[in-house]
Parts: structure tokens; C-alpha cells; sequence
């Protein structure tokens, strides 16, 4: 009597130990999706950051360029000023001189 006894606990045991193996399984597989969810949120927070930032350093290179035109642009605008400025400084020597041997 006393080997069934202890053969039934056994038993017992044995479908207890299976059936909290099995709940550890269940949730060692929960945890491991959990984490690749985690891994997929991170990847795509990550490649959003990269677009946005790829997007801002696009824009400030334009901005760059555009800044760099105009600049030129400018310069070359004053460049023709002053060969204006010189070209009628020329002519007004020239027109005094003229002045000055009639004078």
C-alpha cells in the first residue's frame, strides 16, 4: 500500500513538473516575441531618426548652396560696380585734363 501511495505521488509530481515546464516554455517564447517586438520598434524608431536627419542635412546643404549663389551673385554685382566706378573715375580725368589744357 504504502508503493502505491508513493508511486501515485510520484506520478503526481512528475505531471506537475510537466505542466510547469510547459508554462516556463509559454512564457520563455512570450518574452523572446516581446524582445523582437522591442527590436523591431528600435530598428524603426532608428531608421526614422536616420531619414529625418539625412532630410535636415539635405535641406542645410541647399540652404548652403542657394546662400553660396546669392553670395556670388552679390560679389559679382559689386565687381561690375566698381569697374563702373573706376570706368567713370577714368572719364572724369580725362575730362578735367581736357578742361585743364583749354583752361
Amino acid at each position: 500500500r504504502m508503493m502505491e501511495g508513493v508511486t501515485t505521488t510520484s506520478k503526481k509530481n512528475e505531471r506537475e513538473n510537466a505542466y510547469i515546464t510547459q508554462e516556463m516554455r509559454k512564457i520563455m517564447e512570450e518574452m523572446t516575441t516581446m524582445s523582437t517586438r522591442q527590436e523591431v520598434v528600435q530598428i524603426s524608431a532608428q531608421e526614422v531618426t536616420a531619414k529625418s536627419e539625412a532630410r535636415t542635412s539635405m535641406a542645410i546643404t541647399d540652404l548652403e548652396n542657394r546662400l553660396q549663389e546669392t553670395t556670388n551673385h552679390i560679389a559679382a554685382k559689386i565687381d561690375a560696380h566698381d569697374v563702373g566706378i573706376t570706368a567713370l573715375q577714368q572719364q572724369f580725368g580725362a575730362l578735367l585734363e581736357a578742361m585743364n589744357k583749354h583752361g
